[in-house]
This record gives C-alpha cells, structure tokens and sequence, in this order.
C-alpha cells in the first residue's frame, strides 16, 4: 500500500512538473512576436475497483452506493494551444503586418518547396527586395519589392503595394499574401523560429485551406482573418494571469478593433 502511495504521489509531482515547464515556457514567451500559449491538459489513471458501485452490501436486498475505487494518480494527456486573437497595437514598421482573425502566413522552409506556417508578422526586405522572415525564409506568396519601390503597405484584402517616387499617383502592386486556415490548427506541430508545420491532426489530411484572392476587404471574407499593416501580432501570453495560477495557464488578452485602414499589431499584455 506505501509502495502505490509514493507511486501516485510521484506521478502528481511528474505532471505538477510537466505543468510548471508548460507555464514557464508561456513566461519566457512573453515577448515572442505571434506565440500563442499551452495548457497541460490532465487525466486520472486507472483505477483499481476494490468494490464496484451497486453491488450487494450487506443485505440482499441493497447495495453499495459509491463502491471502493481507488485512483492510481495521473497523467498528462495533451498540451492546447490556444489560438485567440489578442489586443491591437500599432509598430509603425511598413513590413510589420498582423493578422486580425483566424489564419496563417505561408513561409518557405529552406529546401524551397516545404511550407511552414506562422501568426509572426515581423517581415524583413532582403538585399534582393524579396519578403522575408527574421531567419531569411521567404514567403510563399514570392513577393519582391522593386528597388525603386518605398512606402510598402499591406491592404486588408492583402493585396501588397508600394510607391514608386517616380510616379507617386499611381500604386505599384507587389503581391497578394495569401493565408492559410486549418481546421483544427491545435493539430500543428511547432518547429521553434515561431512555425509550423501541417499535421494529419490538422484537418483536411494535413493541407491547408488557402484565403480566397483576394480576401474581401469590405466585409471580410466568412471565417478569414484581415491582414493589417505596420503592427505586428505579439505573443497572448500575460504574465499577470500565468503568475497568478500556478495549475493552469490561462492568461488572455481581448480583441479589439480598429478603424478598417488603420495599421495594428497584437499587444502582448492584456491590461
């Protein structure tokens, strides 16, 4: 009997762990542009039935209302993540762009036919005027800026434009950035650089569901995000609510939204 006590009390300390490590990854994200919080999601193990609830008692005619079970401890069965939109704040960067709603940037891996998925908007222009992560990895959508080309900015319908000074009325079109949706994005593997990679769990046998071209920028496309220029989408994390339960990382932050062609990005704290 003290042998299975100091069993189940070593499995409620492995998963109190388990649970702590999760948080104090969401901590130490807190400041990581798109990251999206975990929560540990915990079960009960198997228990052993010394008596099970209605069998007889100690009459014929009546019976044991609740039985002897007894758990053997617990166990960590999944880690969520939460995909929920955040605050909206604005960078002033022209290649900072979030995305307000639901959906995904394409980025290509470095073996240029892989696609990876990510809510960090904080894009870079490279000496080739190509659009592109903090780690060098392009967009999927290939979108180059001509040299000549200043003043970028992404449009809600995600069509991307520039100025060229030469010819200051009329708009350069760089691009659409297309998104990407999943049905279940939860089912993503995360590589780290703030990707993803599409998963059978995913949905849809691992291929994403891409925004139409382009995204209605009146009404917004049913079930698309808006991508939003100069404002990138910081990390949901708070480290307010994380400090505050010790059991359960359930920090939040709420949405808000702005004027349609104001530029916004996601605050990482929720006041």
């Amino acid at each position: 009997m003290a042998i299975r006590a100091l069993s189940t009390a070593a499995s409620g300390m492995t998963t109190l762990q388990s649970n702590i490590d999760i948080i104090a990854n969401n901590l130490a994200n807190v400041n990581t542009t798109g990251y999206k919080r975990q929560r540990g999601e915990f079960q009960d193990l198997l228990y052993q039935q010394l008596i099970q609830p209605g069998f007889a008692a100690a009459s014929a005619d009546s019976a044991n209302p609740t039985g002897i079970q007894v758990g053997h401890g617990v166990k960590l069965v999944a880690t969520n993540r939460i995909f929920e939109q955040g605050a909206l704040n604005n960078t002033g960067r022209e290649f900072d762009w979030a995305i307000d709603g639901q959906g995904f940037f394409r980025v290509l891996q470095p073996d240029g036919s892989t696609v990876a998925y990510t809510r960090d908007g904080s894009f870079h222009k490279d000496a080739n005027g190509n659009v592109v992560t903090a780690q060098g990895l392009r967009l999927a959508d290939n979108l180059q800026v001509p040299q000549q080309v200043i003043n970028v900015s992404i449009s809600q319908s995600g069509l991307v434009q520039g100025v060229d000074p030469a010819q200051p009325n009329t708009p350069v079109t760089i691009g659409q950035v297309t998104l990407a949706r999943f049905v279940n994005p939860e089912g993503l593997r995360a590589i780290g650089d703030n990707l993803f990679l599409a998963s059978p769990a995913a949905g849809t046998g691992g291929a994403p569901v891409l925004s139409p071209s382009p995204l209605n920028s009146d009404t917004r496309s049913p079930g698309w995000g808006a991508p939003r220029g100069s404002g990138v989408s910081t990390s949901d994390a708070s480290t307010g609510e994380s400090g505050r339960n010790s059991t359960k990382s359930t920090v939040r932050s709420s949405p808000v939204r702005g004027t349609p062609g104001e530029p916004y990005s996601v605050s990482n704290v929720a006041r």
